[in-house]
């Protein structure tokens, strides 16, 4: 008995010692907790003032909305993406370590005046004044400080490349300002080349309204509007060097983009593989997609889809030559042709056809007598195509439309395999009702 009392009287002291060293340890687990030098959310920094050692102060401020804009040293518009991500930074600022519990003398560790000064005005009315200094003696940081705080710092040493940032970092480097869901018109010259004009039919949808009104192709207009949208300047070019280039550059393309606020230009110039832009904003070298993005012309436009119920289900498909008449229409869940239920999976992959059949040009004039004609009823009405052999390739016309669609031989004979493969669907087996 007395040995099981001693065994125990252990293990609690075991337990309580092990119980002491995990509590301990998980106060120090992440060292860095107590060098938080500070602590903010992001939110409450309204304001922002980096000054970089003998350059003038980039000013950001915040307004109502929650977006920033440069007042200083020129009133422009900010780079949201990289204030956010200065402004996180700043707001849970920590050091790898304290160096010095009272500093005397910051002009020793390049603090006074700092290399990087970094001021934060919060909307509490409180200033905060973060100075990064020389790299620490062992060159493995930064010294640091922070104004009303006696102690100095070492700061990582990429702490360096997040706070030295210039008014040019800071700014919106877009060289229109664009919302891609609100522009109404887009027209686009190119050098050499007619003009261009899109105007937005509905949310999904655009039309080409000049030269003449035609079929736009969804896609590579709003690939368009997104480049305008998502085009920025080259900052490693500065604007004296960028006009210099942009004067002696060959003009490529001018592009009008007009959104409730008004109408914004850019015009673009090419020098080798080097693009230079000039907008309201200034003269800038542009990002390198910028002039093969441009560099379009009217058939990279142009809807060469023969229809235009896409991924709409079709109810009635309508197929008639010299030598075969069918429809196929659809009665709740099935497809009929004289009132016969047809296979789906063959009915599916006519569909398919019928929906993928492109042209490889557009061109004017008519196709004279036509052979072969082929409607879809969809969502969209009825689409009905008419056409034409022209040697060992087809033409087709949209009704009522202009513009002749010249399609390859082998999409046309794919086409007709399609029709041709629609089968009867099999007849499903009686039950047997013999005992």
């Amino acid at each position: 008995m007395k040995r099981l009392l001693i065994a125990t009287s252990i293990l609690a002291i075991l337990g309580a010692a092990i119980w002491w060293s995990e509590t301990h340890n998980s106060t120090e687990a992440d060292p860095k907790a107590a060098l938080k030098i500070i602590d903010l959310k992001d939110a409450d920094i309204t304001s922002l003032e980096v000054t970089p050692k003998g350059e003038p102060a980039a000013v950001a401020v915040k307004d109502a909305s929650g977006k920033w804009a440069l007042t200083a040293p020129t009133a422009l518009p900010g780079d949201q993406a990289v204030i956010d991500s200065l402004v996180a930074s700043l707001a849970t600022l920590t050091a790898d370590r304290i160096i010095d519990e009272n500093l005397t003398d910051r002009a020793s560790y390049g603090l006074d005046p700092a290399l990087i000064s970094i001021q934060a005005k919060t909307k509490d009315g409180k200033t905060i004044h973060l100075r990064i200094g020389e790299n620490t003696a062992d060159g493995t940081g930064l010294y640091a400080s922070l104004d009303g705080d006696k102690r100095l710092f070492a700061l990582p040493a990429f702490a360096k490349d997040t706070y030295a940032k210039h008014a040019a970092d800071l700014r919106d480097k877009h060289l229109l300002s664009v919302e891609a869901d609100k522009v109404s018109r887009l027209e686009l010259t190119v050098a050499g080349k007619p003009p261009i004009e899109f105007t937005r039919v509905n949310d999904t949808q655009w039309q080409i309204s000049r030269p003449r009104p035609m079929r736009a192709d969804t896609l590579q207009v709003d690939e368009l509007v997104s480049l305008m949208k998502d085009s920025e300047m080259d900052i490693s070019m500065d604007e004296k060097t960028a006009a210099l280039a942009f004067a002696t550059s060959t003009p490529l393309a001018t592009v009008r983009v007009t959104q409730p606020g008004g109408v914004q230009t850019l015009e673009v110039r090419k020098s080798g593989t080097d693009a230079y832009a000039r907008s309201a904003l200034g003269i800038f070298k542009g990002t390198p997609n910028l002039a093969p993005g441009v560099d379009k012309s009217l058939a990279d436009f142009q809807n060469k889809k023969l229809f235009d119920f896409g991924f709409d289900d079709p109810t009635k498909i309508t197929y008639k030559s010299k030598d075969e008449d069918k429809t196929f229409e659809k009665s709740g869940m099935d497809w009929l042709m004289n009132a016969r239920s047809m296979d789906s999976v063959s009915v599916q992959n006519m569909i398919d056809k019928v929906r993928d059949l492109s042209a490889a040009s557009i061109n004017d004039g008519s196709i004279g007598k036509a052979e072969i004609e082929l409607s879809v009823t969809s969502k969209k009405g009825t689409e009905k195509i008419l056409i034409a052999p022209s040697g060992e390739d087809f033409v087709a016309q949209r009704d009522k439309e202009p513009g002749v669609y010249r399609i390859a031989g082998t999409a046309m004979a794919e086409l007709r395999q399609g029709i041709s493969n629609v089968q009867q669907a099999a007849e499903t087996p009686k039950a047997d009702n013999k005992k």
